[in-house]
């Protein structure tokens, strides 16, 4: 069978989709990922077989910042209750501006490679689209609690009917005619990583384990060390720093808060991130470009801004959460974990700083969240591992395809 796995230009959008390509090729299967110009560079380090179409999108334009309704100057405030309808606004114009760059280039790849199956990440409508044109079976894949059910239920009780009229839109843009909003919207089938507990009880899915990947990185033999302190670890991604160019929450704030806490306090980020912050506090190390579930199971609370990416892989590897939650799914993401105990939700409003350390400190103090992050990751192990899923998959192909 041929499988086709596409994704826009965001890395991590991309990665979420590599275990299970990897689980295909394992198979016997023909894999392909494929996404735009700007990862040509990570397609190919993913072990997969990349191929690049289209043309990139700068979601982050004043243009597209002011036809999403968030122009430059104008953003949400940090750290805000998530607008939902907003919200939909700001990411259906995303989608549309993602698929007028793609879906050219991914339906002629598609037309000349013939896959059996399209998977695709959930922002990536090029995917489904392609699919409708040449009559293929399509899955969406959704990483963590799936806030798509929040923003659409949102946007109609405003705007009755908008969902299914934005979709008819862009299908109809494209060539399709739109004969079935589920289909169209969530493609033939939905993969689910996200462990039940925390998902919305409204999302019907076929369950996949999430297997964190980070990236093509490289970690340091130190992090497989015992250490004889407890560990914070602390990421802030990069999504904030792209977006509003600076960190969600002070890294150099943060770190002297948690010089006070007798534990060890591991910083994963970037170069630029880690620029200003020298001289580190004494309890302090900067883990540059290492993968997070690496630094993950030897750690006894993470840190985060509330990237789907960093939430999913300390639940898979059982270890509690302070998500200082700042921009667009975050909070959202955070909602979620804190409502099964797993996590403590922080608004990253300015000055959030002491109120990150304080929750640092409570779930360190409280043994609770971390029995409720062990049980989360019993959970995800419980569901059917990439190699079952494509297995499955397979035959729900085999079967469509004789239907």
């Amino acid at each position: 069978m041929r499988v086709m796995l596409t994704s826009w230009g965001w890395p991590t959008h991309l990665y979420h989709l590599v275990p299970l390509g990897w689980a295909f090729a394992a198979a016997g299967h023909e894999v392909r990922l494929v996404s735009q110009p700007a990862l040509a560079d990570r397609l190919g380090a993913t072990g997969l077989t990349g191929v690049v179409v289209g043309e990139d999108a700068d979601l982050l334009s004043p243009e597209v910042r002011a036809r999403a309704g968030m122009p430059v100057g104008q953003l949400p405030p940090q750290g805000a209750p998530p607008d939902y309808a907003r919200m939909w606004r700001s990411t259906t114009v995303r989608m549309e501006v993602l698929a007028e760059a793609m879906v050219e280039g991914v339906t002629s790849f598609a037309r000349a490679w013939r896959p059996d199956l399209v998977v695709w990440d959930w922002m990536t409508f090029a995917g489904p689209i392609a699919a409708h044109l040449l009559g293929l079976p399509s899955a969406r894949l959704v990483y963590g609690p799936d806030m798509f059910p929040r923003m659409r239920e949102a946007a109609e009780a405003t705007s009755p009917g908008v969902a299914e009229k934005w979709l008819t839109s862009l299908y109809g843009r494209h060539g399709v005619e739109v004969t079935g909003v589920d289909s169209a919207w969530g493609g033939d089938w939905c993969l689910d990583t996200c462990p039940p507990s925390v998902q919305l009880p409204s999302v019907k899915g076929l369950p996949l384990r999430y297997v964190p990947y980070n990236g093509p990185l490289v970690a340091p033999a130190w992090v497989a060390e015992p250490t004889e302190r407890r560990r914070i670890c602390v990421t802030m991604g990069t999504s904030a720093r792209r977006l509003r160019g600076e960190d969600s929450v002070s890294l150099a704030t943060l770190l002297e808060g948690l010089a006070e806490l007798d534990a060890e306090v591991v910083v994963a980020g970037t170069g630029e991130q880690r620029r200003g912050l020298e001289p580190l506090p004494g309890n302090a190390v900067f883990a540059e470009y290492v993968p997070l579930h690496a630094l993950l199971p030897g750690s006894d609370v993470l840190v985060h801004q509330g990237g789907a990416g960093s939430a999913m892989s300390a639940a898979f590897c059982g270890v509690p959460q302070v998500v200082a939650a700042a921009i667009a799914d975050q909070p959202f993401m955070a909602e979620r974990f804190a409502s099964v105990g797993a996590a403590v939700h922080v608004p990253a409003t300015s000055g959030c700083e002491e109120a990150v350390v304080a929750g640092v400190r409570t779930v360190l103090g409280d043994p609770s969240y971390a029995a409720v992050a062990g049980r989360l990751r019993k959970e995800m192990l419980g569901q059917p591992a990439p190699s079952e899923v494509a297995a499955t998959l397979t035959g729900m192909v085999r079967d469509h395809t004789v239907g």
